[in-house]
């Protein structure tokens, strides 16, 4: 028999452990079947604040399969607004991505080669000039000149503050894409797309959430 104070009892973190071990498969599927609901609704919407809406909640059953920080409440929440179109929303969605990847640059020059965020940010820098690519080519006519910088939301001298600001210019992206989202049009599946996969980028480089991502 154990008690509470033998060598043999189980601690409360291992018993911890054990429970989230246990119910991870049950959260990763029950996340998966409300992203998947989420996304044919968000499809089948029929006004852009209620595709917003119901796409940014997919965003959310997408991180619930993840271990991460919290989702934070920015002050952003759905509402009523003035419809966009995917011609104007492009540009704006391709800027934040072109901010990501100049961050990234930033970023990877003043990182420590064996530091393990230069190896995500190696990995992330490649695949943010293929969304580049894809709004781009999106674009009708001659695609905008890409500025030669832009203004970064962290000093970024050191390794958190490279984390932190990296961060940011994710959730930013994803807001570009939010706006695609909201737009529709023939692409909106492969807009939706984009926009829930951005969700783990912004996990990945341990960024919380905001409590309606896509929303600002």
């Amino acid at each position: 028999m154990t008690t509470p104070d033998s060598p043999d009892a189980p601690t409360a973190s291992a018993a911890t452990a054990t429970t989230f071990g246990e119910l991870s498969p049950a959260i990763a599927s029950a996340s998966a079947a409300a992203e998947a609901a989420l996304r044919a609704a968000a499809l089948a919407a029929g006004n852009q604040p209620l595709r917003l809406l119901l796409a940014s909640a997919a965003c959310t059953a997408r991180s619930l399969a993840a271990v991460g920080p919290a989702s934070v409440d920015d002050g952003a929440s759905p509402r009523h607004f003035q419809g966009t179109t995917v011609a104007a929303s492009l540009p704006i969605a391709l800027s934040h991505v072109w901010a990501l990847i100049y961050g990234l640059g930033v970023g990877l020059g003043r990182l420590d080669d064996d530091d393990p965020l230069a190896a995500l940010g190696q990995a992330r820098l490649a695949t943010a000039k293929e969304l580049r690519n894809v709004l781009r080519d999106a674009l009708p006519g001659q695609p905008p000149t890409q500025p030669a910088a832009f203004g970064l939301p962290t000093p970024m001298s050191t390794a958190d503050e490279i984390r932190a600001g990296w961060g940011v210019l994710e959730l930013s992206v994803l807001e570009g894409l939010g706006r695609l989202v909201a737009a529709g049009g023939p692409d909106s599946a492969r807009w939706l797309d984009l926009m829930v996969d951005q969700t783990d980028d912004v996990a990945a480089v341990g960024h919380p959430l905001t409590r309606w991502p896509g929303w600002v």
